[in-house]
């Protein structure tokens, strides 16, 4: 059964599986407030170049008497994105579109979303680059590297 702390959870976290499957871990949890919907254009791949082409927005960057259009425009895909600074380059984590865009993550449903963070620790002060908190069902893992993640678990 769902406790207030459950929702208070739900509502301020949000756990997420990598789309990739070949990612060493098997969640990544991060705060729900740093995901927004944006324009597919103003994202980011992993080396830092964004996202947008005009065959994926379904625009083209002139109009039909062959002028430019300016960016702010166009007609673009919407995404449930968060931008951050990796380090070196600016990247993009997407969860959700209005069309078939592939996503990096999906949502992880309310049930299994709450085993995961009932066991979630505080977030931990880190002497290295990394600290792992093992729990009952759960290891999670913090960094000091810049990354979009609070945590990952395995």
């Amino acid at each position: 059964m769902k406790t207030t702390k459950d929702k208070e959870l739900l509502k301020e976290y949000i756990v997420l599986i990598p789309e990739n499957h070949i990612s060493y871990e098997k969640y990544a949890i991060t705060s729900r407030e740093n995901f927004e919907w944006m324009d597919f254009c103003d994202c980011y791949d992993n080396y830092g170049q964004q996202l947008c082409h005009s065959e994926v927005c379904g625009s083209e960057d002139v109009d039909e008497y062959g002028n430019d259009v300016p960016k702010e425009e166009l007609e673009h895909v919407q995404v449930l994105a968060y931008s951050y600074w990796d380090g070196s380059n600016w990247r993009s984590v997407i969860i959700d579109s209005d069309c078939s865009i592939p996503t990096d993550y999906t949502e992880e449903d309310e049930e299994s979303s709450i085993k995961v963070l009932r066991e979630m620790p505080d977030y931990p002060y880190i002497e290295g680059a990394v600290k792992t908190i093992e729990t009952e069902n759960f290891s999670f893992t913090a960094t000091r590297y810049a990354s979009f993640e609070l945590f990952t678990v395995e």
